[in-house]
C-alpha cells in the first residue's frame, strides 16, 4: 500500500509537472507556477529527484517567461543542473544545460552561455538525442553568435541546421534574413524573409508575423524607404497590441530606435524612456537601448541626460560590450558626445577598431555604421581628407550591396568636404 501511495505521488507529480509547462506556452504562467509548485511537493515527498531536476528547469523557464528576475532563474536552472548530474540523467541535464546557458545570456555572461550551449550539445549526442541538439543547443549557440557580431560562423552554422532539419514554424528564415542582413547581403536576407512569409501563409500561423514585420521594417529602413518602414511598423505593432504586448514592447522599441534615433529624436525617447524602466529587459536589450536613447536626448539638447546614460552604460560595460550591435551604438554615442581633440581622437581610434572587427567576422552592416561615424566625426574636426577617404571606403560597396542609407549617408559627407 505505501509502495502504492508513493507510485501515485510520482505520477502525479510528474504530471503536474508536464501540465506547468502546457499552461505556460498557452500564456497562463500563474497556473504554470500553481501546477508546479503542486509537482515540486508530490516529488519531493517521493524523492523523485529526476524529475525535480525536470522541475527545477521548468522553474527557470517560467521565471525567465513571467517577467521574474533572471539572477532567480539562474539559482534555479543551476540546482537543475546539479541534481541531473547526481542521478545521471543526460537528457535531464542536456535540458537544464540549454536553461542555464539561455539566462546567462540573458544576464550577459556570454562565455558562460557558450560553454554551457556546447556542453548541452555534447551531452545530448551522448544520450542519443540528436533532437535536443538540434532543437535548443545549436539554434540558440548561433543566435549568440550572431550577438557576438559573428556573422559568418552564424550563418555557416545555422545554413547546415535548417539544411538538416528544417524549421517548420519557418522561425529559421527569419534569423537567417537577420544574419544575412547584418553580413550586408540584403538580397539573401529578402530571400529568406520572403521564404517565412511563404511559411506563415501556407499554415495560417501567424505567431512570428509582427517578429517579421520589424525585419521587413528594417530592410526597408536600409534600402531609404522611410514611408514603407513606418508601415511596416504600425503593423507590427497592432499586431502586437492585438497580442496584449502592447506599443512599448522592448523588441518593437528597440528596432524603432535604431531607426530614428537620428531623424525622429523626439519618437525615440518617448518611445523608450518608459521601456528601461521596466525590471524584465534582458542585459543585451537594456545595452542597447540605453545608449540609443542618449544619442537621441543629446540630439533634443539634453547633454547632461545622455552623459547620466552613458555612465550607467560604462558601468556594466564589461558585459555590454559583448554585444555587437549595442557596443556599436555607444561607440557613436561617444563621437556624439565628442567636443575636444583627445575625445574625438579616441573615439575613432574605438570605431576604428570595431569596424576592423566586424569586417574580419563578416559583420559588413556593423562595419559600414561604424565607418560611417567615423567619417562624421573626422568631418566634424575638419579633418576633410580623412572623412572623404572614410566615406569612400564603404559608399560603393554598401550602394552596390543595396544599402541605399548608408550610400547617401556616406554621398552627404562627401559633399560637405567640398
Amino acid at each position: 500500500e505505501a509502495a502504492t501511495r508513493l507510485g501515485a505521488r510520482v505520477i502525479e507529480g510528474r504530471a503536474q509537472v508536464l501540465l506547468s509547462s502546457a499552461v505556460l506556452f498557452q500564456g497562463r504562467p500563474d497556473e504554470a507556477t500553481v501546477a508546479l509548485d503542486r509537482g515540486f511537493e508530490l516529488l519531493t515527498a517521493a524523492d523523485d529527484r529526476r524529475f525535480l531536476a525536470i522541475a527545477h528547469r521548468m522553474r527557470g523557464v517560467i521565471i525567465a517567461n513571467s517577467g521574474g528576475s533572471y539572477t532567480d532563474a539562474l539559482v534555479t536552472t543551476r540546482q537543475a543542473m546539479e541534481l541531473a548530474r547526481a542521478v545521471k540523467d543526460d537528457v535531464a541535464l542536456a535540458l537544464a544545460l540549454n536553461g542555464y546557458a539561455s539566462v546567462q545570456k540573458e544576464l550577459g555572461a556570454l562565455d558562460e552561455a557558450l560553454a554551457a550551449y556546447n556542453e548541452c550539445e555534447s551531452v545530448a549526442l551522448r544520450a542519443g538525442r540528436e533532437d535536443i541538439a538540434d532543437t535548443r543547443a545549436r539554434p540558440n549557440r548561433v543566435a549568440l553568435l550572431d550577438d557576438l557580431g559573428q556573422s559568418t560562423e552564424a550563418i555557416r552554422q545555422l545554413t547546415a541546421l535548417s539544411a538538416r532539419r528544417p524549421d517548420p514554424s519557418g522561425i529559421e528564415n527569419v534569423n537567417l534574413a537577420n544574419f544575412h542582413r547584418t553580413a550586408g547581403n540584403l538580397p539573401e536576407a529578402r530571400r529568406y524573409a520572403a521564404k517565412m512569409d511563404e511559411t506563415m501563409r501556407a499554415t495560417k500561423n501567424q505567431s512570428y508575423r509582427w517578429l517579421l514585420d520589424l525585419l521587413f521594417a528594417e530592410l526597408a529602413f536600409d534600402q531609404d524607404k522611410p514611408a514603407e518602414t513606418t508601415r511596416y511598423y504600425a503593423r507590427a505593432e497592432a499586431l502586437l497590441n492585438a497580442m496584449g504586448a502592447g506599443e512599448s514592447d522592448a523588441d518593437l522599441a528597440l528596432s524603432r530606435a535604431k531607426t530614428s534615433v537620428e531623424t525622429v529624436p523626439q519618437e525615440v525617447e518617448t518611445l523608450v524612456a518608459p521601456v528601461l524602466k521596466r525590471d524584465d529587459l534582458t542585459a543585451w536589450q537594456r545595452a542597447t537601448l540605453q545608449p540609443l536613447l542618449a544619442r537621441a536626448q543629446l540630439r533634443l539638447g539634453k547633454r547632461e541626460q545622455a552623459l547620466t546614460l552613458r555612465r550607467g552604460w560604462l558601468e556594466q560595460a564589461a558585459v555590454y560590450r559583448r554585444f555587437a550591435g549595442s557596443n556599436l551604438q555607444a561607440m557613436l554615442l561617444d563621437a556624439e558626445l565628442a567636443e575636444d581633440a583627445e575625445s574625438r581622437q579616441a573615439a575613432v581610434k574605438a570605431l576604428e577598431a570595431f569596424a576592423r572587427l566586424m569586417r574580419e567576422n563578416g559583420s559588413l552592416l556593423h562595419h559600414w555604421d561604424a565607418t560611417l561615424g567615423v567619417a562624421r566625426l573626422e568631418l566634424k574636426a575638419g579633418n576633410k581628407s580623412a572623412a572623404v577617404a572614410a566615406a569612400n571606403s564603404f559608399r560603393d560597396q554598401a550602394r552596390q550591396a543595396g544599402f541605399v542609407r548608408l550610400a547617401r549617408a556616406a554621398d552627404a559627407v562627401l559633399a560637405a568636404s567640398k
